[in-house]
């Protein structure tokens, strides 16, 4: 079964999560709270060529909310695959696990794992952007409202996608349907704007 797992990863239908992330420690962090425990993820080299790379992504987790290093992979899986398939590497990520409101000194944009995002009449949402920041900032929810888990799915690139400048799909079918999607990707022309943001830049 996980050979099948694996290899329907090459199809983009099925995520191998311990494949896309090696974890290693980083340099400790002290914050106004606590001392923090901080990880670099590497990604597993995709498929396609890139010719852009976005670098200085940092993770932010927070322990009261329960959340694991393994659980923020799992969560973040898809990420890399998705930019690849733009053409576009992901430097190494800095996972800074510890207290939620930990600085993120040289960041280019910050995604931040909470226990829940309260959103109006509907209770919670599975993320929030702020890419009006400085850095970006996208909140990522461990729970709904009544408390169940969130299927980790795509949230994390639908809301990179709108760090990086992209808004909800009107009436179509792809990675930035307000309403999410399993197994989209960018589209073409979203995936040439992710290219011309400024934190992403061509291969030097």
């Amino acid at each position: 079964m996980r050979a099948l797992a694996c290899l329907l990863l090459l199809t983009g239908l099925v995520a191998c999560a311990d494949h896309t992330w090696t974890r290693t420690p980083g340099p400790n962090t002290t914050t106004s709270q606590e001392k923090s425990q901080a990880y670099r993820l590497t990604a597993a080299p995709g498929p396609a060529p890139t010719g852009h790379v976005l670098k200085g992504a940092v993770f932010q987790a927070s322990r009261d909310a329960g959340w694991t290093p393994a659980d923020v992979e799992a969560f973040s899986a898809h990420l890399p695959r998705r930019l690849n398939g733009c053409g576009i590497a992901l430097d190494p990520v800095l996972l800074v696990f510890g207290a939620t409101e930990s600085e993120a000194p040289g960041a280019s944009l910050v995604l931040r794992f909470v226990e829940r995002i309260e959103a109006g009449a509907d209770g919670t949402i599975g993320g929030r952007a702020f890419a009006g920041r400085t850095p970006p900032l996208a909140l990522i929810a461990r729970r709904t409202g009544d408390g169940r888990l969130y299927a980790p799915e795509q949230t994390v690139a639908h809301e990179v996608g709108h760090l990086l400048g992209l808004g909800h799909t009107a009436g179509g079918i792809d990675l930035m349907s307000p309403r999410g999607c399993l197994f989209c990707k960018f589209s073409a022309v979203q995936c040439a704007r992710l290219r011309a943001h400024p934190l992403v830049r061509p291969r030097q």
